[in-house]
C-alpha cells in the first residue's frame, strides 16, 4: 500500500512542476505589463507636470509685464488727475448742420453795376440750433443750370482744414465762415451756391444750397 502511493506521488511531480513555472510565468509577465504601464504614466504625469510649470512661468512673466507696465503709467495718471466723468442730462454740444447767410450771393466791388465776385456766410449749427464753431474741411461750388438741364459748375473751390479755419470770423450773431471767390467774365444769369463742410470730428458732411441772380437790377 505504501510502495503504490509513492509512485503516484512521484509520477504526478514533473506536472505539478510544469504548472507552477507557467504561473511563475503568467505573474511575472503580469507584473512588467503592470510595471510598463505604471512608467508610462509617471511619464505622462511627468510631461504633464512640465507643461503646467511653464504655463505657470509664462503667466509669472506675463503678470511682472504688467505691472511693470502700470508702473510706467501711473506718473502720467497722476499728471493727468482724475478723469472726467460726464454729467448727467447734460449733452455737449455737436456740429448738426449748416446754414447760409442772408447776404449770401454775389457782390460789386468796383462799383461797375455788374457783379464781379461772391461771398458766402456759413454759419455751423449743433442739435439744438445754436450757432456752434466747426472744424474740417469745406467745398464751396457755384453750380449753373443751361436751358437744356445740364450742370456745370461755374466756381469750385475746396478748402483743406487750415484754409477753412483761415475762413473764420466773430460776429455778433456767433462765429460764422465766409467765403471769397471772383465771378468769371461770362457767369451766367443764375445759379446755385452749394457749400458742403466736413465735420472733423465724426467725418459727416453736411450741405446747404442757395438760388443766386448773378444779374444785378438795374438802377431806376
Amino acid at each position: 500500500m505504501t510502495t503504490k502511493t509513492k509512485h503516484i506521488e512521484t509520477s504526478r511531480s514533473p506536472r505539478i512542476q510544469f504548472v507552477g513555472f507557467c504561473l511563475t510565468v503568467a505573474f511575472a509577465l503580469v507584473f512588467l505589463t503592470a510595471c510598463e504601464s505604471s512608467n508610462r504614466v509617471k511619464k505622462q504625469g511627468n510631461l504633464r507636470i512640465g507643461e503646467t510649470q511653464s504655463l505657470e512661468e509664462q503667466v509669472d512673466a506675463l503678470q511682472e509685464k504688467l505691472a511693470q507696465r502700470e508702473g510706467e503709467l501711473q506718473p502720467i495718471r497722476e499728471a493727468l488727475g482724475d478723469p472726467l466723468l460726464p454729467i448727467d442730462r447734460a449733452e455737449p454740444s455737436r456740429l448738426a448742420g449748416i446754414v447760409l447767410g442772408v447776404y449770401s450771393g454775389p457782390v460789386d466791388l468796383d462799383g461797375d453795376t455788374a457783379y464781379d465776385a461772391m461771398r458766402v456766410y456759413v454759419h455751423p449749427i449743433d442739435q439744438h440750433s445754436r450757432p456752434i464753431a466747426a472744424k474740417g474741411t469745406a467745398r464751396f461750388r457755384l453750380i449753373a443750370t443751361d436751358t437744356g438741364g445740364d450742370m456745370a459748375a461755374v466756381l469750385d473751390q475746396t478748402y483743406d482744414a487750415d484754409a477753412f479755419a483761415a475762413t473764420r470770423h466773430a460776429s455778433i450773431i456767433g462765429t460764422q465762415y465766409i467765403f471769397k471767390a471772383d465771378l468769371p467774365a461770362n457767369h451766367p444769369a443764375t445759379a446755385t451756391i452749394q457749400i458742403t463742410l466736413t465735420d472733423a470730428a465724426t467725418g459727416k458732411a453736411f450741405k446747404a444750397e442757395k438760388e443766386v441772380s448773378l444779374v444785378r437790377p438795374a438802377t431806376p
